[in-house]
């Protein structure tokens, strides 16, 4: 009797354990397979300054943090209110709300609320901020991701929101550096986040000529936790901090990210200037390094202890990005980059392979109809011979 029991018992939970991997594989079949193409790195005889227009005033900004949602359920400890009031408190002008899967209207002016949630529930973290969103996505790939189905991830967010930010890349190789030789279809890289700094993963999108921008984030889940906000941050020249003004700027990269503490910034950026191939940079106050960057991990050169440096751009050089370090700041500068006749466009999505997809899709009714026969054959139909 016991060991019929047993059977009956671990009979029931492979049927659950089956039915609950057949859910968890429904969005699988839904992805694409793309042809990716070979990276081509920035080429041209002009350089796009993203900091040659110099109007409007520096906004302090977080886009990816969060509150009490769900019930407590996703680690938020603040309300809403209070979370806006802790920012506030801290001196920031745009105060992004982004927690999972939920848009959290904070503000109460129109025109200064902007729309965010965090995209993501796999075990990998493969996370991504939605800035603008109109809708969201609820769906994932929550186990294996391979290339292909982070390139579809971007692909389904793309129409539901203004712009897409790949989340702390570097979040337990979430992303790994190389895939951003191919990925399209999205905006920003989160460089600075309380849990990784990903700048390798950036360099790499932009050595393969992808034009995307850099931010910096708490991400931060408990405001009143020592050191978890206020420790990055991205000041955005604007007219305003009205969303439309913003939205603007981050469009054209008119702005940089910052690590600190307490939200306090000792070191300006007054002249990023671009002129007769050589890019200049000056700082209201003494910094202890500029450092000059033109590849994955490359610091081509450095000036230290000044509030000015310049860089002659090397002929060999496809961009340059700055760093600027003193005791109780870095800045990482969005970067110049060369092109010819026309400014480059943000990475667009890669052609899907319409051949591929059918057969990785017809692979995957192959797959399910061997599970439900082997489901049928081992539980179903011997329990009715049986009986």
């Amino acid at each position: 009797m016991i060991l019929k029991s047993l059977r009956f018992i671990l009979r029931f939970l492979l049927i659950l354990i089956s039915v609950l991997l057949l859910l968890i594989s429904l969005p699988y079949p839904t992805a694409y397979v793309y042809d990716f193409e070979e990276p081509v790195p920035f080429s041209g005889r002009n350089w796009h300054n993203p900091y040659q227009d110099t109007t409007g005033s520096w906004q302090k900004s977080v886009f990816h943090a969060h509150s009490k949602a769900w019930g407590g359920l996703t680690n938020g400890k603040l309300s809403a209110e209070e979370f806006t009031a802790h920012y506030d408190s801290l001196g920031y002008d745009v105060i992004g709300l982004s927690n999972y899967h939920l848009i959290t209207r904070h503000i109460s002016d129109p025109e200064v609320f902007i729309p965010i949630y965090e995209h993501g529930y796999n075990v990998m973290k493969r996370h991504q901020g939605a800035i603008g969103a109109k809708e969201v996505v609820w769906k994932d790939f929550l186990l294996i991701q391979t290339l292909h189905h982070k390139q579809s991830m971007l692909q389904f967010l793309r129409p539901t929101t203004e712009f897409i930010a790949i989340n702390h890349p570097k979040f337990v190789n979430g992303y790994e550096p190389e895939d951003f030789k191919v990925l399209g279809g999205y905006d920003f890289i989160e460089v600075l986040n309380h849990y990784r700094i990903s700048d390798l993963h950036w360099d790499y999108a932009l050595a393969n000529g992808k034009k995307v921008w850099g931010i910096g984030n708490d991400d931060s889940h408990n405001q009143w936790k020592e050191n978890e906000s206020g420790r990055y941050w991205t000041m955005v020249r604007a007219a305003s901090n009205k969303r439309a003004d913003i939205f603007a700027s981050l469009r054209a990269g008119k702005m940089y990210s910052v690590s600190g503490s307490k939200a306090k910034l000792t070191i300006h950026p007054t002249r990023i200037e671009v002129r007769n191939d050589s890019l200049f940079v000056e700082t209201d106050t003494i910094a202890n390094v500029f450092h000059f960057i033109n590849a994955p991990g490359k610091i081509a050169d450095s000036v230290t202890n000044s509030n000015s440096a310049s860089y002659a751009l090397k002929q060999n050089d496809t961009y340059v990005r700055i760093v600027i370090k003193n005791d109780a700041n870095t800045l990482y500068l969005n970067p110049v980059i060369r092109y010819d006749e026309v400014i480059p466009d943000p990475p667009r999505i890669p052609e899907v392979n319409s051949s591929l997809t059918w057969l990785y899709r017809f692979f995957w009714v192959l797959v399910y109809a061997a599970i439900i026969w082997v489901i049928y054959r081992r539980f179903f139909k011997k329990r009715s011979e049986v009986a």
